[in-house]
Parts: structure tokens; C-alpha cells; sequence
């Protein structure tokens, strides 16, 4: 069986005779080259069987994550042999490293030198190093007798291969971290993911739509590199609409992987060199102001744009999706075509989304049939998501006091009860709407940049400066 295995790999190398050699097998004989006497014959195979048994070594490097390469390195070699040796030394023992493979599922994988038994003589090692395009990936090293080259050449194509086939991060929802943590997209309840119908249709068109029918949209000659933002106030549902771009995405019968980025957590030059490794890739950025705003150049967010500008579109599709609760905030340098190639402002539900909203929301069976849906758009004009679905509780708490009390024995909520609970929350929304976001500049030092504008532009009267002494 290892003998097998061994020949499987050397074929997987590329072994089919040693012509650098001077000697070739064919079959059960061998050939050696034409006009050799006994002696020379004697003399080239004594040679050879030494120059077989020379250690060399050989280094691969895999553009992929390391912890993916040392997984499915270990996974390769026990497909190959059925078992991995795990080695050490006295100064460096054996590593068992922790990798999350999947949500709440973690593996411990080998880290450093590993053997088969198909090849014992050879010593692979798991390591990594640092790339300017993809940052660090894995590498796979091996030392051991030149008649093994090709067997570790074919090991080297067999771990390629299984990392293509099984990589733990593409077609995934992860994190924007080096070493990257899953993210659960796939228990996000669409129904309860509401935006009124031009806001949909404009998601659809330019972000969703994409993601689902990909080879559709290469078909059709439509670029799938774009940057979109999406922006809106609080609670307006701009990173449900990211989750739910991130599902479709890693649903798709093509699947993207997604790559979630938070700002002072993540980093955005890890990120995008991730999205190289693993495209077709969904680049999601929250609350893109935190790191670009008006009073400052936007260096961060220019350099994620421009690595992604610099991606081949022909290679690698990469979409970037920035949301903000300020666009007012965002340096104008970013918002000009070229940059972002939509921007889409999410706002209040209309009359059918508050409709659907407190629908899926409400407990089945406790809404009477005949709503006047038109009057409790009005009721709720302006209110944002979460507004809206409090007002369906606030109804079902005071028809259910009032049952309690004996003031009425109805079971459903009507069209006043709903009315009556927007108007119970108005005072609440205005507070919010009056609400200092803390996004704001402080006064103090938007007085000291107009007093620093006012010098350079050699127009600060000396009146404004005090003597201290």
C-alpha cells in the first residue's frame, strides 16, 4: 500500500524517466546511454545510486493562509499514506496550533515537521512567510534524498490540490483578521429584513443580484468589481444589508467569500489581501466615517480603494461595500465616480414595508385583518426600524392591559391600537432625532483649526491672541 502510495506521488510529480540522468527505465529494464562500456556502465550506476541518495530540499509556497495550508496540508498527506508522523527536536518540539475550520468548530493541526510513511525518509515542514500581494501564506518545505524528488513534487500538487477542493476559508462568511473567525450568516431570517421597494430594487440591481447570478453578469459583459456605500441613519438596516449580501454570497451556486471588516478591530490591508487569496470575494466595511472624514485625509480608506483598484478584474472579482451613518462626513476625494461606483442612501420603510415589518414581527393571529396599513404609514412617518416594530409591541402591551382591566375583550390589535402606540412613541423618536450622536467635533477644536486656517491665510487679527505673561 505505501509503495503504491509512494508511486503515486512520484507520478503526480511528473516521474516518467530521468533523462538529466544519462539513465532511463523502461519497464523492468534499464537503459544506459549508447557506446557505455561494462566499466563506464558500472562506474554511472555507482555514481547515480550516490547522486539518489544526496540530500536536497525543496520549498513551495502556497497562496493561502498558513493555518489553511498546514489543515489541508495534514488532510493531503493522510489522504496519501492514512496517517502523518508529527516531529520535533530537543529545542523545538512538536506544535499542535488551534484552527477554526467552520462556526464553533475548531481542530488542533500539526505545526513544523511532519512525515509519511509513503516517505520516511523525507522531513516536510509547515511554515509561512510574508508576500507583498497576499500578505502571509503558508509554505510547505522538504528534505530528504534526491530519488524522493519526485514523490515530494507530487505531495507538494497533492496538498494544491486539496486546497482547492477544501479550503476552510473560501466560499465562507469570515472576519477581516489575519487569522480570520467564521461568521454566521446563514441563520439570518430574510423575512424580517425590510427596506421600502425603491431602496430593494437599488440592493437587487447593484449588489444582490450579482452576488446570486455571477456567471450571468460575466456573460453579459457587466463588470462584477464595484464599490458601493450605503448610508442612512441609525438603525436604518445597513449592516442587516450587508448579512444578508454576505448569505446570498456564500449561498450562490458560485459562492463568494465574505469578509466582514470593523473598524479598530480589522485590518483593512489584511482584509483586502484576503480578498485577493480568495476571490470571487464580498469586501464588507462598517462605518467607513470612523476612518474617513472631512477634516482629514482619508490615507486608510484611500489605500483599501486603491488595493482594490490595483486588482486584475479579468482574475479576480471583488466587490467593496462601505455603509456610513455620516455621509456628510466622508471626504468628498471618495465620493467622486471612480471611487465608489454607487452610493445608496437607506432610509424609513414605505406603507408596504411597515406593513411586512410589523407583520413578521407581530405573534401569528394578532392582527385583525382589516388594518387601514395607509394610516399606520402615516402614524409612523420617519420612524426607523426599530421604532416601527416597538410600535407593534407597544399595541399588543395596551390592548392586553386594557383585556386585563376589563375595558375591552378584544384579541386582536386594530388600526387605533397601532395608531395610538406611534403616537405614544413620538416623543421618544424626536429625542433621538435631537440626540447628539458624539460624532460631532468638539467646539473647542473647531476653533482652534479656523484660528490656524486664519494664520496661514495671513488674515488672524492680532486682537484674538492674549498675552499671557
Amino acid at each position: 500500500m505505501l509503495k503504491a502510495a509512494r508511486e503515486q506521488l512520484e507520478i503526480l510529480g511528473g516521474k516518467l524517466f530521468n533523462p538529466e540522468e544519462g539513465v532511463k527505465f523502461q519497464g523492468t529494464e534499464l537503459i544506459l546511454p549508447a557506446g557505455t562500456t561494462a566499466q563506464q556502465g558500472i562506474m554511472a550506476l555507482e555514481s547515480y545510486i550516490e547522486e539518489q541518495g544526496m540530500k536536497v530540499s525543496f520549498n513551495r509556497v502556497y497562496n493561502y493562509r498558513p493555518w489553511d495550508v498546514a489543515y489541508n496540508a495534514m488532510l493531503a498527506m493522510k489522504r496519501n499514506s492514512g496517517m502523518v508522523s508529527h516531529r520535533g527536536t530537543f529545542l523545538s518540539p512538536p506544535q499542535l496550533i488551534d484552527v477554526q475550520v467552520g462556526l464553533d468548530q475548531t481542530v488542533q493541526v500539526p505545526w513544523g515537521v511532519l512525515q509519511v510513511p509513503s516517505l520516511p525518509n523525507v522531513k516536510f515542514q509547515i511554515g509561512s512567510t510574508r508576500d507583498p500581494d497576499y500578505g502571509i501564506v503558508g509554505t510547505v518545505q522538504a528534505a530528504g534524498p534526491k530519488r524522493d524528488s519526485w514523490a515530494i513534487q507530487g505531495m507538494f500538487d497533492q496538498i494544491e490540490d486539496q486546497l482547492r477542493e477544501t479550503s476552510i476559508y473560501r466560499g465562507k462568511a469570515i472576519d477581516g483578521q489575519e487569522m480570520p473567525n467564521f461568521i454566521d450568516v446563514e441563520g439570518l431570517d430574510e423575512n424580517r429584513i425590510v427596506y421600502s421597494a425603491e431602496v430593494m430594487q437599488a440592493l437587487r440591481a447593484h449588489l444582490f443580484t450579482p452576488l446570486a447570478q455571477r456567471q450571468q453578469f460575466v456573460d453579459a459583459g457587466l463588470g462584477l468589481k464595484r464599490a458601493i456605500l450605503l448610508h442612512g441613519e441609525y438603525g436604518t438596516g445597513k449592516t442587516l444589508a450587508l448579512m444578508l449580501a454576505g448569505k446570498i454570497a456564500t449561498t450562490a451556486q458560485d459562492p463568494w467569500t465574505f469578509i466582514l471588516v470593523r473598524p479598530g478591530r480589522d485590518s483593512i490591508e489584511d482584509a483586502m489581501q484576503t480578498a485577493r487569496i480568495y476571490s470571487p470575494t464580498l469586501v464588507a466595511f462598517e462605518d467607513v466615517d470612523t476612518v474617513a472624514n472631512a477634516e482629514q485625509e482619508s490615507t486608510r480608506i484611500s489605500q483599501m480603494l486603491d488595493l482594490f483598484d490595483g486588482m486584475d478584474a479579468k482574475t479576480q472579482d471583488v466587490m467593496v461595500v462601505l455603509t456610513t451613518n455620516h455621509v456628510e462626513a466622508i471626504h468628498k476625494g471618495m465620493l467622486r465616480p471612480g471611487r465608489l461606483d454607487h452610493v445608496l442612501k437607506i432610509g424609513a420603510p414605505d406603507t408596504a414595508g411597515v406593513t411586512k415589518m410589523m407583520q413578521v414581527n407581530s405573534k401569528t393571529g394578532v392582527l385583525a385583518d382589516e388594518i387601514d396599513w395607509d394610516a399606520v404609514g402615516q402614524a409612523v412617518d420617519g420612524y426607523l426600524p426599530s421604532f416601527i416594530v416597538r410600535t407593534a409591541q407597544v399595541a399588543a402591551e395596551y390592548l392586553l392591559a386594557r383585556r386585563l382591566a376589563g375595558e375591552t375583550d378584544r384579541d386582536q390589535i386594530e388600526t387605533e391600537d397601532l395608531i395610538g402606540a406611534a403616537f405614544s412613541l413620538r416623543h421618544q423618536w424626536e429625542l433621538h432625532q435631537d440626540a447628539n450622536t458624539g460624532h460631532e467635533e468638539p467646539e473647542l477644536d473647531r476653533a482652534v483649526k479656523h484660528l490656524v486656517q486664519l494664520a496661514i491665510e495671513n488674515k488672524l487679527d492680532d486682537r484674538l491672541l492674549v498675552d499671557q505673561d
